[in-house]
């Protein structure tokens, strides 16, 4: 765990000092949430959770980069959860390929903390197809994952339809297939904060069950 902080720390900071030395273009946003069931990859990670996150995207050396930071605080049975991701992205062939790189972080309070280098690309076409592939940097497990998403202009409020497969390695013995559909809506407060609602379907094969779960939080712009 000391050597993942101290790469993270290390990256984290070769970032920032480059972000500076330049004009950044900096935006991103900050938000709140209440889910009513939190999962990761198709496992329970709580039946309740208060969400938090912050997320920038910014150039560097003329490429995009960007630094996501998530917390999840468990309210009932489960666990909290926080995950930072960071890398660089670019568009290829005139704006309709995107392709990123990056490492992920995520720790639970019960201690397993994993870092994870990901590839991903999107194709920037009606439904948005993206692939994601992530390798473990311990383990060597990994995760193929596979999604498809499309907005719409409602007038009263912007709705966003998404649906998304995974592969996921639980350890070097045994995988999980795992599936989601969402939708979110949202609207604009002002300029820079909105209010949305979700609700999502998840299931995963070596799961009894699936789950229907809802949640709701703000959004503010910068």
């Amino acid at each position: 765990m000391k050597t993942t902080t101290t790469i993270l720390s290390v990256l984290l900071g070769l970032f920032i000092n480059a972000a500076s030395a330049e004009e950044a273009n900096l935006h991103g946003d900050v938000g709140v949430s209440y889910l009513s069931h939190n999962y990761f990859r198709g496992q329970s990670v709580s039946e309740e959770a208060l969400q938090a996150s912050i997320g920038a995207d910014f150039d560097i050396a003329g490429l995009g980069a960007f630094v996501d930071f998530s917390t999840s605080q468990s309210l009932e049975a489960g666990d909290d959860r926080h995950d930072t991701a960071f890398g660089v992205q670019s568009s290829f062939l005139d704006d309709s390929l995107s392709l990123s790189v990056g490492l992920l972080h995520y720790e639970y309070t019960a201690g397993e903390s994993e870092l994870e280098g990901f590839v991903g690309a999107t194709y920037n076409t009606i439904l948005s197809p993206t692939m994601r592939f992530y390798r473990n940097t311990e383990e060597s497990l990994l995760t193929y994952e596979a999604s498809v998403s499309h907005g719409f202009d409602l007038g009263l409020a912007d709705l966003s339809l998404g649906a998304g497969i995974g592969l996921t390695d639980l350890s070097s013995s045994a995988d999980s297939d795992y599936y989601e559909l969402s939708a979110v809506a949202s609207r604009s407060i002002t300029d820079s904060v909105e209010a949305f609602a979700s609700l999502a379907y998840n299931d995963a094969d070596n799961r009894d069950d699936s789950d229907t779960f809802g949640g709701i939080g703000f959004l503010v712009k910068f």
